[in-house]
C-alpha cells in the first residue's frame, strides 16, 4: 500500500512532495527530489488532523509532522481513521449539547429575575400608555359602575386612606374601577389600573375587608408585577431594547394580548410580595389587618364560590400573616351610612318621574266661601229712565 503526497516538517509552512508507503504498522517516507528515507513513523502514534477538512492529514503525535494524501487514503488501516473521527466528533457534540442545555437551563431560572430588573426599568407612564386602550368588555358582559355622588364620595375616602402615602406614590399612578359583574374577582393591569367587581364589595362585611383587597392589587401595581409576567413573554432582543431603554416593543403589543396576560395568575413570589405590601400598608394606614384576615378565612372556606382564589390564592400562610400582632391604633375608615353607599356602588336607583303638571291641594278646613251671583247690572251701566 503506497501513494503520493505532500510532507510538512511541523517547522516550516512549507510542503515537500514525498511518496509513502505502509509496512506492516509502519510508515515508510521518501523525498521525490532527493530520493532520501525520512524516518519511520509508528502509525500507532499517528493520528488523523480532523482540522483539515479538504485533505486526509496524518500527525505524527511525537514529532508534530504531518503528511497530506493525495487521492485515495483508503490505504490507511480503517481502524485508524474511524477511530479518530468518530472520538472527536462524539466528545465535540457531547460538549456543545451540554452547553446548550446548561445555557438553557440558566436562561430559564433566571427568567424572574430578569423581568423583575427590567420591569423596574420601564417609566410609569410607558407603562400606563399600554393600558390606554384596553377594553373591559373584551373580557366578557362587564359593565362599569355609574355610582351616586354618595357612593363616589364613600369610595374616594376609602382611597384616600390608601394611596398615596410615600413620596415614591406616584399621584395619579393606581386608578381603580368598579365593575359589574356577578363574580367575586379582583385584576390588575399595566400603569396601575385595577378592577375591582362589584361582588367583592357585596361579599366584603367592613370598608377595613375591602381596602385589604385594594392594597394587595395595589402592591402588585406598585411591585410591577404585571410589567414582569409582560417581559417574561417578550424575545430576548426585545428585553435588551428594553435595557437599552428603547420601550417600542412593550408598546407595539396588541390590547388584547395584555388583558389576556392580565388575567393570568400571579406566581407564588408575587403573591407572597403583595401580601406583605398590603398588610404594612393597612398598618401605616392605621387599618386592623386583622378585619382582612377574616375575608380570606371565608374565601378558603367558600373556594367554590369565589373566583378571586384563582388568582389570589388563599392559603394558611397569607392568613397567619393577617393575623400577626401589631399595634395598630385603627380608626374607622368608613361609618355606617357611607359604607352602605360604598355597598350601593353599582345599584342602579330609578329616578323619581316628574309630572306634566301640579295639582294645587285645597287646603283642608277652608271655609266655604259664596261666590257673587252673575248680575247683569254689575256688568252693564242702564241709562236711568226716570
Amino acid at each position: 500500500m503506497s501513494g503520493t503526497g505532500k510532507y510538512f516538517d511541523g517547522k516550516r509552512p512549507v510542503s515537500i512532495p514525498v511518496t509513502w508507503e505502509i509496512q506492516g504498522e509502519y510508515l515508510i517516507i521518501h523525498v521525490v527530489s532527493t530520493g532520501s528515507r525520512l524516518p519511520t513513523w509508528e502509525l500507532k502514534k499517528c493520528k488523523q488532523d480532523v482540522d483539515q477538512n479538504t485533505a486526509f492529514v496524518l500527525k505524527n503525535l511525537e514529532t508534530e509532522e504531518s503528511l497530506e494524501v493525495e487521492g485515495d487514503a483508503t490505504a490507511f488501516p480503517k481502524e485508524l481513521i474511524k477511530e479518530s473521527k468518530i472520538s472527536f466528533r462524539m466528545d465535540y457534540f457531547l460538549g456543545i449539547t451540554a452547553a446548550l442545555i446548561l445555557t438553557m437551563f440558566l436562561f430559564f431560572k433566571s427568567i424572574p429575575f430578569i423581568s423583575k430588573y427590567v420591569a423596574q426599568l420601564v417609566p410609569y407612564d410607558q407603562e400606563q400608555k399600554l393600558s390606554e386602550h384596553l377594553k373591559l368588555s373584551d373580557l366578557g358582559d362587564i359593565k362599569a359602575c355609574s355610582p351616586e355622588k354618595e357612593s363616589q364620595a364613600a369610595f374616594d375616602k376609602l382611597m384616600k386612606r390608601l394611596y398615596p402615602l410615600h413620596k415614591d406614590d406616584v399621584p395619579g399612578f393606581i386608578k381603580v374601577e368598579i365593575v359589574k359583574y356577578p363574580v367575586s374577582n379582583a385584576l390588575t393591569f399595566p400603569g396601575g389600573r385595577i378592577v375591582i367587581f362589584d361582588d367583592v364589595i357585596i361579599n366584603a362585611k367592613s370598608p377595613e375587608e375591602l381596602a385589604g383587597v385594594i392594597a394587595h392589587e395595589i402592591g402588585h401595581a406598585k411591585k410591577r408585577h404585571v410589567m414582569q409576567k409582560i417581559v417574561s413573554t417578550l424575545s430576548m432582543a426585545a428585553i435588551f431594547q428594553f435595557i437599552g431603554g428603547d420601550f417600542s416593543s412593550a408598546l407595539a403589543i396588541d390590547p388584547s394580548t395584555v388583558l389576556s396576560i392580565g388575567t393570568l395568575a400571579f406566581d407564588r413570589g408575587m403573591e407572597t410580595e403583595a401580601d406583605q405590601f398590603a398588610y404594612d400598608r393597612l398598618v401605616e394606614s392605621k387599618v386592623n389587618p386583622h378585619d382582612v384576615a377574616g375575608f380570606f378565612e371565608r374565601l378558603s372556606m367558600n373556594s367554590d364560590k369565589y373566583a378571586i382564589l384563582s388568582s389570589h390564592p388563599g392559603d394558611e400562610t397569607r392568613i397567619k400573616l393577617f393575623r400577626k400582632k401589631n399595634d395598630v391604633k385603627a380608626s374607622p375608615i368608613l361609618n355606617a351610612k357611607e359604607w352602605q353607599a360604598l355597598k350601593d356602588y353599582c345599584v342602579v336607583k330609578p329616578k323619581p318621574v316628574k309630572p306634566l303638571f301640579k295639582l294645587k291641594a285645597k287646603p283642608k278646613n277652608d271655609p266655604i266661601r259664596s261666590e257673587p251671583q252673575d248680575d247683569l247690572r254689575s256688568r252693564f251701566q242702564f241709562p236711568q229712565r226716570f
